[in-house]
């Protein structure tokens, strides 16, 4: 039991820390900046933080702030436990707003034959298994709901249905349980 419930811990540890750690840093940022001004403009922290991040992203795109995101990838990938952090953050963000978006391509899956259906992303096209023979088969990411994890289940093309719907629309409503729906599914013949 304290086995699990340490596990539990840990899980929540890794999802909290990431996002703790962006609005602290934030928050002390503003701080820090709203202090250095003389000036007493309510906002004008978060207006500056605004510009820095914005710059940064624009850094980034260009070829030398791209070398500056290899060389920080590379330091905080050898720093113990910080690299574990890090590398699941960066995954995740990249999946949801990175250039290579993960969870572009919505699909619904019938689970059996008493029309049981889940709403997931394929975000693989082709799986090739040793051993599995010539069973072709699609990896398809289903989302918790309430809840910052899920699934990947390896499936056969013929129970997958894309769903012309934007990916940000449908994981709203998976990750909302259903009560979020700002979607009108259109499910596409294949």
């Amino acid at each position: 039991m304290f086995n699990q419930l340490f596990r539990y811990f840990l899980s929540g540890l890794a999802v909290l820390i990431p996002i703790w750690g962006t609005f602290y840093i934030l928050y002390h940022l503003i701080v820090w900046i709203d202090n250095l001004l003389s000036i007493n403009i309510p906002g004008l922290g978060l207006l500056i933080v605004f510009v820095i991040v914005v710059n940064i992203g624009l850094l980034a795109k260009i070829f030398i702030g791209k070398s500056m995101i290899v060389f920080l990838d590379r330091c905080m990938g050898k720093i113990p436990v910080v690299s574990v952090l890090y590398k699941g953050f960066k995954e995740v963000t990249e999946a949801l707003m990175g250039d290579q978006k993960k969870f572009d391509k919505p699909v619904l899956v019938t689970l059996s034959e008493d029309a049981v259906y889940r709403l997931g992303f394929m975000t693989q096209d082709t799986i090739e298994l040793a051993g599995v023979g010539d069973l072709p088969l699609v990896a398809v990411y289903f989302p918790h709901s309430y809840n910052f994890s899920g699934n990947v289940y390896l499936v056969n093309p013929k129970k997958i249905k894309p769903v012309e719907v934007k990916g940000g629309d449908m994981m709203k409503f998976i990750v909302s349980g259903g009560v979020v729906n700002e979607m009108h599914p259109k499910i596409l013949d294949q």
